[in-house]
């Protein structure tokens, strides 16, 4: 699939929005579970980070899908930020320094924490895209 399709650029748009609210509305709802309730805009600056990651990996997830499911782009997505977990496991591993290991491991535990809501967000990203092509088939063509 093509990135320079408007069917991306508004895929994108709406996985922003879209994954911005479920992770502040997540971290919300965590917030009271842990006795430590904060503000929704917290919650929202702190989701800011699951944005960035959302949309760099939805480049090469973008890419291998062929607009065939909603379920195959879940999955792909999914496997694309576990990959980037485990590569900053590693990579926790191997670098020496305590600025580097602090930011893998702050990383790692925010993917852990955030698995539920990596959940819902990888399904609702997976409608959207489904929805998106379908919206612009004409726009978009398959490689």
């Amino acid at each position: 699939m093509k990135i320079q399709t408007k069917a991306f650029w508004t895929f994108q748009l709406a996985v922003a929005f879209v994954s911005a609210g479920i992770q502040s509305i997540f971290w919300y709802v965590t917030g009271f579970i842990i006795s430590e309730p904060t503000d929704l805009f917290a919650g929202l600056l702190f989701s800011i980070c699951s944005v960035i990651a959302f949309a760099i990996t939805l480049f090469p997830v973008w890419k291998l899908w062929h607009g065939k499911s909603w379920l195959s782009l879940s999955l792909l997505f999914f496997c694309a930020i576990t990959i980037v977990a485990a590569v900053l496991f590693i990579l926790s591993n191997m670098v020496v320094g305590d600025a580097a290991f602090v930011i893998a491991w702050i990383g790692i535990i925010h993917y852990i924490l955030g698995a539920p809501a990596n959940l819902v967000n990888a399904v609702a990203i997976g409608l959207i895209g489904k929805y998106f092509v379908n919206r612009f088939s004409k726009d978009i063509n398959q490689d």
